[in-house]
């Protein structure tokens, strides 16, 4: 699906925050149910539907209180990143020092250490209280200069958390252990051949494991502007299979090939 797709119908970005009171429930909420259900997810608040991409934009939490077998509440609320800040005519929250950007903690919603808390990878997560209201963004008493990826696992045998937060410089790869309390337990730096996009993480009663992946971050390949060619699917025979590693180290999706080519190769623009 293109870009216009997550732009229209049920993908359409929300216009307003909102507090819903008056709920009304089609069949029955267990009334042992109770806590708060939570969704964070891009809700920009500008796009243009030719580039646009799902995962890109500001974060919009959603969020529905249950109690006593019925929800009491339903709201949602934008992350107060400083760009939605600034859309807001908001105050900016407090930022702690880490991570490589502000983010927008559009990618993922967790609780630890007695705090909501929504992060983007790359950056710190921002604290939300219980009502979604934005705190702060948090470093765990830090230094994070990287940040946290996006899917931290959890021990459920000692509560501790475990992230891995990856950058353009060496180490290429650090591991965190976060204490139940929310605070840094523990860095181990990792050495790989080459920065690594970690978005996600595995954790065993022994292991962490890392996925070497093959999307490669940097300074210099976020500077330049794809090769063609960008081959849409609609027509014609299918070259390559919808996921796979190509030579060309640039992305396979569903709708359309982006290869950096060999000089050779490359296509020139008409």
């Amino acid at each position: 699906m293109g870009g216009a797709t997550y732009l229209t119908g049920n993908y359409a970005p929300v216009a307003t925050e909102v507090t819903a009171t008056d709920l009304e429930v089609t069949g029955a909420v267990p009334p042992d149910l109770a806590g708060r259900y939570l969704r964070t997810g891009p809700n920009p608040f500008a796009a243009q539907a030719d580039t646009y991409r799902w995962f890109a934009g500001d974060g919009m939490v959603h969020g529905v209180d249950l109690h006593g077998g019925r929800p009491r509440w339903y709201r949602n609320r934008w992350v107060r990143s400083p760009e939605a800040s600034a859309h807001l005519s908001a105050a900016d929250v407090p930022h702690e020092e880490g991570g490589w950007y502000p983010g927008s903690g559009n990618t993922n919603v967790f609780a630890h250490g007695g705090r909501i808390l929504a992060v983007t990878e790359g950056s710190l997560p921002y604290e939300l209280t219980g009502e979604l209201d934005t705190v702060a963004t948090r470093n765990f008493g830090g230094p994070l200069p990287a940040g946290i990826n996006a899917h931290p696992k959890f021990d459920p045998s000692t509560g501790e958390m475990h992230v891995m937060s990856y950058g353009f410089a060496n180490p290429a790869v650090r591991y965190h252990v976060i204490d139940p309390a929310g605070a840094l337990l523990s860095t181990v730096d990792i050495d790989l051949p080459a920065p690594v996009m970690l978005h996600d993480m595995g954790l065993t009663a022994s292991r962490v494991v890392l996925f070497d992946l093959p999307v490669r971050p940097g300074a210099r390949t976020g500077r330049r502007t794809p090769a063609l060619p960008l081959a849409p699917r609609q027509r014609g025979p299918r070259r390559a299979p919808a996921q796979g590693w190509h030579r060309g180290r640039r992305r396979v999706d569903r709708r359309r090939t982006v290869l950096r080519l060999p000089p050779a190769q490359r296509v020139r623009r008409p």
